[in-house]
């Protein structure tokens, strides 16, 4: 049995965000962020039916399996839409540790959405915003874990 504690865990270990800034062909530019997992193919599965026993919408998440390698199968869990992205953000925050600011950025560029949406503004106006958020969310990639402290 897992819980909000051990996804968030399992985040923290083998889980990013990334946010997607692009323009369609000279149209609008539009942002999507991106919550995923990497890891066993069976313990991916897991944190998907708990991620659906739990109300994450079902369409949301998808899993790429790769080829069999020596250390066994793995699997790649992606949540891609917006109200997903929120949920799950939104729980797994007060558990999660090293990604802590990475779901904060999420939940950042997603209020940043929804303001633009509410107000009628143009998204384009804000694309500096969305790649300054963009920007550090991917430093945080690259810097990897932090060295934790012995109680």
């Amino acid at each position: 049995m897992i819980d909000w504690q051990y996804v968030a865990g399992y985040f923290d270990a083998d889980g990013s965000v990334s946010l997607h800034v692009e323009r369609k062909k000279g149209k609008a530019y539009t942002v999507r962020p991106i919550i995923s997992f990497v890891g066993a193919h069976a313990t991916i599965e897991v944190i998907r039916q708990f991620l659906r026993d739990n109300g994450i919408a079902r369409g949301s998440h998808y899993i790429i399996k790769s080829k069999y390698n020596h250390w066994g199968s793995t699997s790649y869990l992606a949540i891609t839409d917006w109200k997903t992205t929120t949920q799950f953000a939104n729980m797994l925050l007060p558990f999660a540790i090293e990604k802590h600011r990475a779901l904060e950025i999420a939940l950042e560029t997603i209020h940043l959405r929804r303001s633009i949406i509410e107000s009628g503004a143009n998204v384009q106006d804000s694309v500096h915003q969305f790649a300054a958020l963009r920007e550090e969310s991917h430093k945080l990639a690259k810097k990897g874990p932090k060295h934790l402290k012995p109680l």
